[in-house]
């Protein structure tokens, strides 16, 4: 008997099959502001598709320098890419960055479900902050 390919982090797993898969996001614009995030796979603005949903597992912040010090960071869903505004689902104040040159990277388990039609913008105040998730994209 084969045993089921199984993806996921900590407590949160899936078995892997057509219509379940796990990839990573990122913002690849590094000034302030509001950014959507990008596929790993696609290397495009990643757009929830019709009838899935994406769920955030992990969360890897990386501060560069002390620029990045202090920072308020925001997770929102919306409907259109890098736009103000939309549902907040996750707040962060990042921690003091010891010096220059100095980064400090920070991995945050969550849980988190983006709908359907929904793009993920991440806001932050800082060209020093830097932010890629793990998400798994399943059947609604």
């Amino acid at each position: 008997m084969t045993e089921p390919v199984v993806i996921g982090i900590n407590q949160n797993k899936w078995v892997k099959n057509a219509t379940t898969k796990m990839f990573n996001l990122w913002r690849i614009n590094d000034s302030s502001g509001y950014k959507v995030m990008s596929s790993s796979e696609t290397g495009s603005n990643y757009l929830v598709p019709v009838g899935k949903k994406a769920i955030v597992l992990s969360c890897t912040i990386t501060l560069s320098g002390t620029g990045a010090t202090y920072q308020g960071i925001a997770l929102y869903e919306h409907t259109v890419a890098s736009t103000a505004g939309g549902t907040a689902l996750w707040k962060y104040y990042t921690p003091l960055v010891s010096g220059a040159g100095a980064d400090v990277v920070i991995t945050i388990p969550m849980y988190i479900e983006i709908s359907a039609g929904n793009y993920i913008n991440f806001q932050h105040d800082s060209a020093y902050i830097r932010e890629s998730m793990l998400v798994i994209e399943c059947d609604a």
